[in-house]
C-alpha cells in the first residue's frame, strides 16, 4: 500500500521526462499518477502485458512498477524489458521483495531501484528524479559520442576541402577537435568480430544479410554506447569500438562494455528472425594502451585512423578467438562467444578466468604475451 496520508505534501523537483506507472489495482495507479503528472508526463497500465505494449511510447524515461501482479511480475517485466534492450530505467514497488530478489535483480541490471511499501511522496519523487536524470544524461552521452567520428571526420574533409580550393588555411578553436594533428591518446580498443557469418550469408538474399546484422549490432552498439565508446568502425561483419575519447577511463568502460556484450548475446541471437542465424558465434578482444590518433584521406574524405600496439593487439586477440572458438586451441568449453583481453596491474571482475597458453601457442605478433583474461559464455 501507499502513504496515502502523505501524498499531498509540496516538493522542489523541476524536471523533464516521461513516466510509465504499471499497477493493477486503480487506486494505486491513480495515486502514483497524481503525484508524478505534477512533474512529468504519465502514462498508465494496470497490467505488464499493456505495459508492453506502451513501452514502445517516444522519450519513455523511467518505469515504475508493482511488484505483484497477476499476470507478470514487476521484475519478470522487467526481464522482457532487458531482453527488447528498453533504455528506460526501472523502479520496483514492493512489500513482498526478499533479499535475494533484490539482490538478483539489480546485480543483473534490471532495476534502478527497489522501494518498499509504504512509500513516501518525497523518497519516490526523489527517486524518480535520479532514475530520469541518469536517463537524460546516458541518452546525451549517447547521441553525442556516436557523433564524435562524423564530426571529426567530416571536419577534417571540409577544412581539407576549404584549404584545396581557396587556400585559406582553417583552424580548429578546440585542441580535443584539433583535426588536422596526429596525436597521442590513451584508449581502449575493442575488435568484434562474427564467426561463420560469411556461410550463414550464402544464398541469402541482400535483405536478410543486411537485415541480421543489424538484428545483432544494434543492441551491441546501444551497450557501447551506454558505456562512453563510440564505433569507430565497421569491417565486414566485425567492428572496431573505442572507448576513452570522452576522457572517463578508456579500460575500465570497455572491459564492463564487453562483460555486458558477452552476458546479453545469447538474448540476441535467440530474438533473430532467421533461425538459421542462431547458430553464430562471436569473438573479441579489447587492449589498451597509449596509441597515435589522426586523420588519413585525401581531398575529398578523411577517415580516423588509429595506429598502434594497443590497436594491434585488440585485432590479435580477437583473432585468437576464432581459433578458439572452431576447436583449435588447447583452451575448450567456449560456446557461443568469447571475449578476451590482456592487462597489467589491473583487476579485473570475479568472472573473468585467468588463462596460460600451452607449448607453441602464441598470438601473432605478440609472442611474449602467456597470460590472459577471459569471459564467455
Amino acid at each position: 500500500m501507499l502513504n496515502w496520508k502523505k501524498a499531498n505534501t509540496k516538493d522542489d523537483f523541476i524536471s523533464e521526462g516521461k513516466v510509465l506507472i504499471v499497477d493493477d489495482e486503480e487506486p494505486n495507479l491513480r495515486l502514483l499518477e497524481a503525484i508524478l503528472s505534477k512533474k512529468y508526463k504519465v502514462i498508465t497500465a494496470n497490467s505488464a502485458q499493456e505495459a508492453l505494449e506502451k513501452m514502445k511510447e517516444k522519450d519513455l524515461g523511467v518505469i515504475v512498477s508493482d511488484q505483484r501482479m497477476p499476470d507478470m511480475s514487476g521484475t519478470e517485466l522487467f526481464e522482457v524489458m532487458e531482453k527488447q534492450h528498453h533504455p528506460a530505467l526501472r523502479i520496483i514497488l514492493t512489500g513482498y521483495a526478499d533479499i535475494q530478489t533484490v539482490v538478483e535483480a539489480i546485480n543483473s541490471g534490471k532495476v534502478f531501484r527497489f522501494m518498499s511499501k509504504p512509500v513516501e511522496k518525497s523518497d519516490l519523487m526523489q527517486t524518480v528524479h535520479s532514475a530520469m536524470a541518469q536517463f537524460h544524461v546516458t541518452q546525451t552521452n549517447l547521441r553525442l559520442l556516436s557523433q564524435i567520428k562524423r564530426i571529426m571526420e567530416d571536419n577534417a574533409t571540409l577544412s581539407k576541402q576549404v584549404q584545396l580550393y581557396s587556400g585559406a588555411k582553417i583552424e580548429s578553436s578546440n585542441e580535443f577537435l584539433s583535426f588536422n594533428k596526429a596525436q597521442l591518446i590513451n584508449l581502449s580498443i575493442l575488435n568484434i568480430d562474427l564467426r561463420g557469418y560469411s556461410i550463414y550469408s550464402r544464398g541469402k538474399n541482400p535483405e536478410q544479410v543486411i537485415g541480421t546484422l543489424q538484428e545483432v549490432y544494434e543492441p551491441i552498439y546501444n551497450l557501447i554506447h551506454e558505456y562512453g565508446g563510440i564505433v569507430d568502425k565497421h569491417m565486414g561483419d566485425g567492428l572496431m569500438a573505442l572507448f576513452g575519447l570522452n576522457g572517463e577511463s578508456g579500460l575500465e568502460a570497455g572491459i564492463t562494455s564487453l562483460e555486458k556484450i558477452v552476458n546479453t548475446f545469447p538474448s540476441i541471437k535467440n530474438n533473430l528472425t532467421d533461425p538459421s542465424a542462431k547458430l553464430l558465434k562471436m569473438g573479441m578482444g579489447l587492449a589498451s594502451g597509449e596509441v597515435i590518433m589522426g586523420m588519413l584521406g585525401d581531398a575529398t574524405r578523411y577517415e580516423l585512423a588509429v595506429i598502434g600496439q594497443a590497436a594491434n593487439l585488440s585485432a590479435r586477440l580477437q583473432e585468437y578467438s576464432k581459433s578458439i572458438l572452431a576447436g583449435k586451441s588447447s583452451l575448450t568449453n567456449f560456446n557461443h562467444i568469447i571475449g578476451i583481453t590482456s592487462v597489467n596491474e589491473y583487476t579485473l571482475p570475479p568472472n573473468f578466468k585467468d588463462i596460460y597458453l600451452q607449448e607453441g601457442e602464441a598470438i601473432r605478433d605478440f609472442e611474449e604475451i602467456k597470460k590472459l583474461s577471459v569471459l564467455y559464455n
